[in-house]
């Protein structure tokens, strides 16, 4: 339920690059932590232009680094319920959509990462070919979700699952 070696370190060059760009133009200074990761995607969602500002000052963006960021720009980032782990990917409910997504983590398995069922994280999920991945920055918020909410939210997957509406690629048009 995570990338292959391959495509991990393909993503991960070019988007840690993305971030490192926008945190130094920001800040003026190198990302040293997580926090500073964290920090420089936020600006990036509030801002998605910057991925096309990145790849005009590219000299030698690969042709997969502009498919790669070009999925970045359609990226959600949203505050997900992790509802659990299948034998293929991770399912992410979107607390504000109440979509339900199937996520590959990048180098981990989502189930790795967060603290259980029904953990409630923040993250950005996006294409990559044709799955979705989480990009890899996950947030957990300290809130717990009680046993009615718990049946209601396995109501609505198992709904989901009958109707055929796991998504599986994100699709959105971008203004």
């Amino acid at each position: 339920m995570k990338l292959p070696r391959k495509q991990a370190q393909d993503f991960l060059e070019i988007y840690k690059n993305l971030l490192q760009f926008i945190f130094l133009k920001e800040f003026g200074e190198e990302i040293e932590s997580i926090n500073d990761y964290q920090e420089a995607r936020e600006i990036l969602f509030e801002n998605i232009s910057v991925v096309d500002e990145f790849i005009s000052l590219g000299k030698q963006i690969r042709k997969y680094h502009i498919e790669i960021l070009e999925n970045i720009k359609k990226g959600i980032k949203d505050t997900f319920i992790y509802l659990k782990t299948l034998k293929k990917h991770s399912l992410l409910l979107s607390s504000s959509t109440n979509k339900i997504y199937c996520v590959l983590g990048i180098t981990d398995s989502i189930e790795e990462i967060v603290p259980g069922k029904f953990a409630i994280i923040e993250t950005v999920i996006l294409n990559f070919g044709d799955q979705i991945i989480c990009d890899g920055l996950i947030s957990c918020c300290n809130v717990t979700i009680g046993p009615n909410m718990r049946k209601d939210i396995n109501a609505q997957y198992k709904k989901a699952q009958e109707n055929k509406e796991l998504i599986q690629h994100i699709t959105k048009v971008l203004s």
